[in-house]
């Protein structure tokens, strides 16, 4: 009869204490899921507690942190271009305004004074498209939905149709142009991409280069692949702004990039060539790099990876 009765005790005994050890072992992960389910957009800042980062729960914990961090860095970043963005785009829009309210505001205006509104206007709007499509290029490359076509291509012959084409500019200064080659270097790319990199490098050392100074680009194949540099004469750029010069919507003086800015020209930009540029060399498995500033001028050095170049076919 005993053992009849200790058989259903134990059994409960030993639910019992299962129950509870399960519960016991099982409240980190009911503590992180009551955390998680609190996080949202406006909370992204707070973290799952990490009681033993030993463990497979504090591994668990400290992972899902990091994906935490990651996703608090990214609506940051887009948040920050979001209202970089809008103000971007406030001021042109202001003098589109400004503009077509006074060249409608008096009738007796004369031709010449319609002209002068309509160049503004023109001026602006041009300003404006550049900025928009600056921006839907880079929204692009974030989520991975702008193509890079590659194809056989003469690097060099690149870099000199980009020359080519900036010149009117350089002349508007007085700028010396030079274009310095190491031969013919075959090379595998997106023409396109590749054009507009160095023509956003160009115009900036163009626009950042003061009138009778010098603008040198030169192309070359290394050992580590193939080697573009553009070279100003300007001022450089101060230290404490080197670190930042890629980032989104950054300028370092927009007075002086107004200043600057060639007759007809773009007004300075919105800051986003740099980064465009940089984005086009990480894609083609490269990097772009601030080689050297200082009061001498300024280094900009492209590296394209050596198994992009071609090599010249034997005789």
């Amino acid at each position: 009869m005993a053992l009849g009765w200790l058989v259903p005790i134990t059994i409960a005994l030993a639910s019992a204490g299962g129950y509870f050890l399960a519960r016991k072992n099982l409240a980190p992960v009911a503590d992180m899921t009551r955390r998680a389910d609190r996080i949202s957009e406006s909370t992204l800042h707070d973290r799952l507690a990490v009681q033993n980062p030993a463990d497979e729960l504090g591994r668990l914990a400290a992972t899902l942190n990091r994906l935490l961090d990651r996703l608090d860095l990214a609506f940051e970043r887009q948040r920050r271009f979001i209202a970089d963005a809008s103000h971007e785009l406030r001021t042109p829009l202001a003098i589109l305004q400004g503009e077509s309210e006074v060249a409608l505001a008096s009738p007796s205006r004369t031709p010449e004074e319609y002209r002068e509104s309509l160049s503004a206007l023109q001026h602006e709007a041009r300003r404006l498209a550049r900025i928009v499509e600056d921006m839907f290029t880079l929204s692009r490359a974030d989520a991975g939905q702008y193509p890079v076509n590659s194809r056989p291509l003469y690097l060099d012959e690149v870099v000199a149709d980009c020359a080519h084409s900036v010149r009117t500019l350089a002349a508007a200064k007085s700028i010396a142009l030079e274009v310095e080659s190491g031969g013919e270097l075959l090379f595998s790319g997106d023409e396109s991409l590749l054009s507009r990199m160095l023509l956003n490098l160009l115009d900036n050392a163009i626009k950042y280069t003061p009138g009778g100074g010098k603008v040198a680009v030169a192309v070359r194949a290394t050992v580590a692949g193939a080697q573009i540099t553009v070279t100003d004469s300007g001022p450089g750029i101060p230290r404490e702004f080197q670190s930042r010069i890629f980032e989104r919507f950054f300028r370092v003086d927009q007075a002086r990039t107004r200043a600057h800015s060639p007759p007809g020209g773009s007004a300075g930009g919105a800051g986003l060539g740099l980064s465009i540029a940089k984005w086009i060399a990480e894609a083609h498995g490269g990097a772009l790099h601030l080689t050297r500033s200082d009061p001498g001028g300024t280094v900009f050095s492209v590296m394209l990876p050596a198994e992009s170049v071609i090599p010249p076919p034997r005789d």
